[in-house]
């Protein structure tokens, strides 16, 4: 008769282990997006470069041992070869420390209102919380604008694929034609590195693009429409 400890051990083995899921890019617009992956323990790898029509992906990455304290990865989108002024991060944590395992986000903590990488084309997050921006969305609420905006903050189980569309929504959860389109007035000072105090809105353009008839596996598709795109000159 085999000992319960011994009956315990071959019942775990034969238990199927579950594998962890990915994080994945798909790039829809008509141009090269610049992709490079960061984290305390890899460091900063890239770029890579997605053509139109390409993809990225990879396994969820456990950061160390998982604990908070180590972080996750961010990975790092713009559409110029470098990485160090307007981008937008897709940033996920695969945890050890409890459940969810896994937090996800998108931010624009890097831009500066217009100055964002897809503020002109949009994206969206296939998740299990869909995270959506609209083309010409000066202040998308659904993403990290400034570093405390945590409501951007979602969890999951790590079984789950997250999927990032650039340029239009793809993928099973991509149902929603009404996005959110509309300017807000000014940019505060909470999107520029300068206090909006010492400068005054004035109104240099009035070009900008929405979204016509999207769905789902298509590009969003551009046509002109009056939004106020707002910059700042000195008192």
């Amino acid at each position: 008769m085999l000992k319960t400890s011994t009956v315990a051990a071959a019942l775990l083995a034969a238990a199927p282990i579950a594998s962890a899921g990915s994080a994945g890019v798909k790039n829809n617009c008509d141009y090269d997006v610049h992709l490079w992956t960061a984290d305390t323990e890899r460091g900063q790898r890239g770029p890579e470069i997605l053509s139109s029509g390409g993809s990225w992906n990879e396994e969820y990455y456990m950061v160390g041992s998982g604990a908070s304290l180590n972080g996750g990865v961010s990975i790092k989108l713009a559409t110029t070869d470098s990485c160090e002024g307007a981008i937008t991060q897709f940033e996920y944590t695969y945890s050890s420390d409890g459940s969810p395992d896994l937090w996800y986000d998108i931010s624009n903590v890097n831009c500066q209102g217009t100055e964002c990488p897809f503020y002109l084309d949009g994206f969206h997050l296939d998740a299990p919380t869909t995270v959506t921006c609209g083309p010409a969305t000066v202040k998308c609420d659904a993403v990290y604008n400034v570093w405390n905006d945590d409501t951007a903050t979602h969890g999951t189980t790590s079984s789950k694929d997250l999927t990032l569309y650039l340029c239009g929504e793809d993928g099973e959860s991509s149902n929603s034609t009404n996005y959110d389109t509309t300017s807000s007035a000014a940019p505060s000072s909470t999107y520029y590195a300068v206090s909006s105090s010492a400068y005054t809105p004035i109104v240099i353009s009035t070009t900008s693009a929405t979204p016509t008839g999207a769905s789902k596996g298509t590009r969003w598709r551009r046509r002109r429409r009056s939004v106020v795109v707002v910059a700042f000159q000195g008192r």
